[in-house]
């Protein structure tokens, strides 16, 4: 899936798949342990601030104040489905 051009602080939907990598991330915000490993891919929609597009993932704020940003978060880009930039 191409990721749109995008600018700093462009207001995007991201949809894409949460693979729960436990090996990589330990515990995901939605399951741990064997729920993880038996748990097929789960459809999220994120929505936010988008903050730059580099090494495979694309990061996404969810609060902007000025030159701050926080709720940052990393999406792996082979688990995007859509990018949408909101006007």
């Amino acid at each position: 899936m191409a990721i749109p051009k995008l600018k700093v602080k462009d207001r995007i939907e991201v949809l894409w798949h949460d693979a729960h990598d436990c090996e990589q991330v330990g515990k995901t915000w939605l399951y741990d342990g064997e729920e993880i490993m038996e748990a097929a891919a789960y459809e999220c929609l994120s929505m936010g601030y988008f903050l730059k597009h580099e090494n495979g993932f694309i990061f996404v704020a969810g609060d902007r104040n000025g030159v701050h940003s926080s709720r940052v978060f990393a999406i792996p880009e082979g688990c995007v489905r859509e990018v949408k930039k909101w006007k």
